[in-house]
């Protein structure tokens, strides 16, 4: 019966480190889809309605009820206390918990210091380059997701199975 129970313990295990690996890669993808609307978000913005960063953040974040980017949402609560965009977007890149990469972050973290310092084709121009960057790191999450988190569980199941197998 111990045997059995020890099993079963390690088959969890090793399912639950496998899936929990999976959901990491879902939700980067998850993360950079929102930073991406926001970056598409900004450049529409600054285009057509030619308002402040601060004011760009805080719609954002209205509109999109259901952010999944904890550094977005840390930004705008910190915006919204009246602390100016690049600051707050630096401080959140800096200690907020995130699935983004570091290069990702660094690459937020020089988007808010660069937007809104020139004239509106130039940040324009910004939010398109940081758009492609982007996107660009989006679709490789998307690859990793379904290839590497496909994988993640197939271990997890293979290493139950080989659990199973040796406490027989």
């Amino acid at each position: 019966m111990i045997k059995l129970c020890g099993i079963i313990l390690v088959m969890l295990c090793c399912v639950g480190v496998s899936i929990k690996r999976m959901n990491t890669y879902k939700c980067r993808s998850k993360e950079l889809t929102q930073v991406k609307k926001l970056l598409d978000f900004f450049e529409s913005q600054i285009r057509y309605c030619a308002e402040p960063t601060s004011e760009i953040i805080l719609d954002f974040v209205r509109i999109n009820r259901e952010d999944d980017c904890p550094v977005i949402s840390c930004c705008a609560d910190m915006v919204s206390n009246g602390h100016p965009f690049p600051a707050a977007m630096r401080e959140c890149c800096d200690h907020c918990e995130s699935s983004l990469t570091g290069e990702e972050i660094n690459a937020l973290a020089e988007f808010s210091g660069t937007i809104g310092r020139s004239d509106a084709e130039s940040d324009i121009k910004c939010c398109k380059y940081y758009g492609e960057l982007f996107l660009n790191q989006l679709n490789e999450a998307r690859e990793q997701e379904s290839s590497k988190g496909r994988m993640a569980i197939r271990l997890g199941l293979l290493a139950a199975a080989a659990a199973f197998i040796l406490f027989i």
